[in-house]
């Protein structure tokens, strides 16, 4: 048979036709060409009938049949095999029956009741299989397979006209079932619970949807006492919107005895609801850069949704967005992120559009053009003082100094600092500045030799301010910062003397004191690494020292005191002291 085209085999090594299972189990368990007008697959082995309902038989000496017909849709002779009725009420003959290739065989099912005003019904079972399978001892074992299965409802009952059938006593899970909502062109399955609470049988039986949007299984049979029964429900909505339907339930083949179900389910169409009615706008950018906006969409459906954002190439060369394509679930906020990066300076209008479709079903789709509008600007930085003026700094130190920069334009600058001298730091070099705001840097100023320096501080603009970043123009002039460095300066302008050397003038006290090499050294900078130090007596180390005569005076005679102004002849209050060896006996007074 598999050399032969009639079958094949399975994932699981089971002999079945070449099919293309496309559609899953429960839509292959409702479209069996039976129960709906569709079949999804072709069965091996078919039957014309699923059930059949004898009514009612008054006369128990009689017999009651009705015929069913099986096809065999194979290339291979099958053998069909009854399980019968074990009360033998209902009854298939022939038994057992082959069935050529391609053909069909009538049977002939018997009604034959024992007792009279009783409910009957049965599950009747045909089982098929290849006739070679008789003889499986002599076949491969990949070629062994379980026969098929078509089961038979059969229902019937012995009420006369005259007698009222058992008062049915029941309990349904629900009067009003809801399916989940679907797309078009989808199924949506639901069940239902009936369950017998009395002591009697009941025989129900489910009106039909002639729309054929809904389907149950089984809708006609018996439950017994004590007993209870599942139904599946199958929906298949054929256009967009609400769907409802009224089966009515007959039970115990009375009219009296008549129930509803309600049935009622949603086919959606792809829907969604964007931000700001619909519009995108973007600040105003700066050229070759580009501006972020986060745009919302929210699919207002009951079933998830597959969207796609397209447009023009002339937009895709200004308009960049994240995600472009995916999934929205249902009744979800979605942002996605949009990048604008304008090349021109101009107003730009551009037309992106959203495509929405439906993940599942006939894949309908629905196109919202969202327009969006973009401004492509010039930007520039200035500061608020063109020369900022660090007048009388120590040098070899550092001082802070604050600068303030502008941006007056419409749109954010990511921008870079540069210095074209190491004599003024700054903090942080790249930077962004938000369109008609004021930025402070910190600019930290440390010249290392005494003078008036000029210092040019310029920027130029980045497309971001990543490390990814790319320099967009020249270089641009942002301000000057002029230094003017300076050292403390000392200066002996006056001596004079009291006690044993009040007999001196002032040239003697001048000379004998060195207060011209004491000048000298006094207006002289520091070398840097002095300055730097941090004690006194690291920094007196580094002086040269000056000999200072006192003269000389009898053991015991009078003290000689000397009185040396001092004068700050520089621009900076300065802090000073005057060392003398350990064992000389002068005694130091400051009077300020």
């Amino acid at each position: 048979m598999e050399k032969e085209g009639n079958v094949c085999l399975d994932g699981d090594g089971i002999p079945t036709r070449q099919e293309d299972h496309q559609h899953t189990a429960m839509e292959e368990y409702f479209h069996d060409g039976y129960y709906s007008h569709l079949a999804f697959a072709v069965p091996h082995v078919s039957m014309n009938v699923r059930d059949i309902d004898f009514g009612r038989r008054i006369q128990l000496d009689s017999i009651m049949q009705k015929s069913i017909t099986l096809t065999n849709h194979t290339k291979d002779k099958i053998t069909c095999v009854w399980m019968g009725d074990t009360s033998h009420v209902f009854h298939v003959t022939p038994n057992s029956c082959d069935i050529p290739p391609l053909k069909s065989t009538s049977f002939r099912v018997t009604f034959k009741p024992t007792a009279p005003d009783q409910f009957y019904g049965a599950e009747l079972e045909c089982y098929a299989f290849y006739k070679c399978l008789t003889e499986y001892w002599q076949l491969e074992r990949e070629y062994i397979s379980p026969p098929w299965c078509l089961p038979l409802g059969t229902t019937g009952h012995t009420f006369s006209q005259q007698s009222e059938t058992f008062l049915p006593k029941l309990e349904l899970s629900s009067q009003k079932l809801q399916f989940p909502a679907v797309s078009l062109g989808e199924s949506s399955f639901t069940s239902l619970l009936l369950r017998n609470t009395g002591a009697t049988p009941i025989q129900y039986d489910f009106s039909n949807d002639n729309s054929g949007v809904f389907l149950m299984k089984p809708y006609r049979g018996i439950v017994e006492e004590g007993q209870q029964q599942v139904f599946l429900l199958h929906m298949s909505p054929t256009k967009a919107g609400r769907c409802e339907k009224v089966l009515q339930l007959r039970l115990n083949d009375d009219d009296r005895n008549t129930q509803k179900v309600v049935l009622v389910g949603y086919a959606e169409e792809a829907a969604v609801k964007l931000d700001n009615d619909g519009f995108l706008f973007f600040r105003p950018t700066c050229l070759n850069t580009f501006s972020t906006q986060q745009y919302g969409v929210r699919n207002t459906c009951r079933v998830p949704l597959r969207f796609e954002w397209m447009m023009s190439s002339d937009d895709a060369k200004l308009l960049t967005v994240s995600p472009q394509s995916g999934t929205i679930a249902p009744n979800e906020h979605q942002m996605h992120k949009w990048s604008f990066k304008p090349k021109e300076e101009s107003r730009t209008l551009m037309k992106p559009v959203l495509v929405v479709t439906t993940t599942r079903g006939r894949l309908l789709s629905k196109s919202y053009l969202v327009p969006a509008e973009g401004k492509g600007t010039l930007g520039s930085l200035r500061a608020a003082e063109s020369s900022v003026d660090c007048h009388n700094i120590l040098a070899g130190c550092m001082e802070t100094k604050n600068i303030d920069v502008f941006n007056d334009s419409d749109c954010d600058l990511h921008y870079e600092l540069h210095v074209d001298s190491d004599k003024v730091l700054l903090q942080k070099c790249r930077k962004i500045l938000r369109a008609r705001t004021i930025q402070t840097i910190e600019a930290t100023v440390q010249p290392t030799t005494c003078g008036t320096f000029t210092v040019a501080i310029s920027y130029q603009l980045l497309s971001s301010a990543d490390d990814t970043a790319v320099y967009i123009g020249e270089k641009r002039h942002l301000c000057y910062v002029v230094v003017s460095a300076v050292f403390p300066t000392l200066v002996a302008t006056d001596v004079s003397c009291h006690g044993s050397a009040s007999g001196r003038n002032k040239m003697q006290l001048w000379n004998l004191l060195n207060l011209s090499r004491f000048n000298s050294l006094m207006m002289k900078p520091l070398p840097l690494s002095s300055t730097s130090q941090k004690t006194t007596e690291s920094m007196m180390a580094s002086r040269p020292q000056v000999d200072m005569s006192f003269g000389a005076a009898p053991v015991g005679s009078e003290d000689c005191i000397i009185n040396l102004t001092i004068a700050n002849t520089g621009t900076i209050s300065t802090n000073w002291y005057l060392k003398v060896e350990i064992d000389a006996c002068v005694a130091i007074h400051h009077n300020c």
